[in-house]
C-alpha cells in the first residue's frame, strides 16, 4: 500500500517532482494477526522487483502511516529488494509512522534486502517513528542491502520497543554500508539493546566519515551510545 504507487513492478521506474501532500494518512485495516507480510510507504508500498532499477529525485511524501502487523513500515518506500538498485535524491519524507508488531519501521525506508543496492543523497526525514518492533530508524530500519548515504539528516523522534534503533538507520547488516557527511538530532528510545543516535547496530563493516548525532538516547537494557549502538567487525568511524 502506497500514497502514490503500491507496489513498483516496473524494470525502470524514474519518478520526478512527485509529492505525495500532507494529510494523507495510510492505515491497515486488513485484521491480519501476522506480521510477516505488508509493505506501507507514504510514496511507495513496495519497492521493485527483481533487477529493477527505482530513480526518485526532487519527491516528497507528508503522511501518518499505521501499518497495523505489517512487516514494514515507512513514511517513504516500506521496502526495497532483491537484486534492484534505488536511487533517491533531494527528497524528503514528514509525518508519523507507527507499526504495531512488525520490525523494519523508518522515516525514509522500512528495508533494505540482502541483494539491493540503495543510493541515498540529500535527504531528509522530519517526524516521529514508533515501533513496538525492531530494527527502527530515523532514515532506514535496516539493511541487509548496499547502502551509500550522504548529506541527509533526520530530526524528530525514534522509538523501538525492540533491539537495534537509530536515527539514521537501526541494523546495518552488509560490509557494504557508506555513511558521509549525515547528521540526526533525533531522540533515541529503546526498550531492547543497542541503539544509537546514527546506526543502533552493526553486524558487518560500516564506514562512517564525517557524522554527527545531536539527540538524547536511551535504551532501557544495554548497548546506548551517542553514535553506534553496537560496532562489529573492521568498521570505520572518523
Amino acid at each position: 500500500m502506497g500514497g502514490f504507487i503500491g507496489w513498483n513492478s516496473s524494470l525502470k521506474t524514474v519518478l520526478k517532482d512527485c509529492h505525495v501532500l500532507e494529510g494523507t494518512t495510510l492505515t491497515d485495516k486488513s485484521g491480519r494477526v501476522e506480521s510477516n507480510n505488508g509493505n506501507y510507504g507514504g510514496l511507495i508500498g513496495f519497492g521493485d522487483m527483481d533487477e529493477a532499477v527505482l530513480e526518485i529525485t526532487g519527491c516528497s511524501a507528508a503522511a501518518d502511516i499505521d501499518g497495523g502487523v505489517s512487516a514494514y513500515n515507512s513514511t517513504f518506500i516500506g521496502c526495497v529488494g532483491y537484486a534492484s538498485t534505488t536511487k533517491i535524491t533531494d527528497s524528503y519524507a514528514t509525518g508519523k509512522v507507527f507499526s504495531k508488531t512488525g520490525n523494519y519501521t523508518a522515516g525514509l525506508l522500512g528495508s533494505v534486502g540482502k541483494n539491493a543496492s540503495v543510493t541515498i543523497t540529500g535527504c531528509h526525514f522530519t517526524g516521529d517513528v514508533e515501533a513496538t518492533g525492531g530494527y527502527v530508524g530515523g532514515l532506514i530500519g535496516g539493511t541487509q542491502g548496499k547502502v551509500t548515504m550522504t548529506k541527509s539528516y533526520t530530526e524528530g523522534t525514534v522509538t523501538g520497543i525492540g533491539a537495534y534503533v537509530g536515527g539514521l538507520i537501526g541494523a546495518s547488516m552488509n560490509d557494504n554500508v557508506n555513511i558521509s557527511n549525515c547528521f540526526s538530532t533525533s531522540k533515541i528510545h529503546a526498550r531492547g539493546q543497542q541503539c544509537g543516535g546514527l546506526v543502533g547496530t552493526t553486524t558487518n563493516k560500516l564506514t562512517m566519515t564525517c557524522c554527527y548525532a545531536s539527540g538524547d538516547v536511551y535504551s532501557g537494557t544495554s548497548g546506548a551510545a551517542g553514535l553506534v549502538g553496537r560496532v562489529q567487525k573492521s568498521s570505520s568511524i572518523t
